[in-house]
């Protein structure tokens, strides 16, 4: 089997891995609230207008409620799911390439 399909394998078994998790977790300990499209920049660390892209485009889902809202445990399902993955072009996210180490 060559190397970039076994990669592939792991990184897919572990993104399962970690959604199942995040699903478990997230319903017993993460209070749910609607957050802000300003919330949701500050908790991801990137600018309104990306944010506002993200939900707007239903990157992340939302909800229109006297503007855009996100649940909480959507978006951190949203991060769980994108763990490991380049988000250049958020609408096709694809997993991260990471050098391979040579003997």
């Amino acid at each position: 089997m060559e190397s970039a399909a076994i990669e592939m394998m792991i990184v897919n078994a572990i993104e399962r891995t970690g959604r199942a998790m995040a699903k478990h977790m997230g319903e017993r300990q993460t209070p749910d609230e609607l957050l802000t499209v300003k919330d949701v920049a500050k908790i991801l660390k990137v600018s309104l207008n990306y944010a506002n892209h993200l939900v707007q485009s239903g990157i992340i889902p939302g909800l229109k409620m006297n503007g855009m809202k996100v649940r909480r445990r959507a978006l951190e399902a949203w991060m769980a799911a994108m763990e490991g993955q380049d988000l250049s072009d958020p609408a096709q996210p694809v997993p991260i390439r990471r050098p391979s180490k040579s003997a």
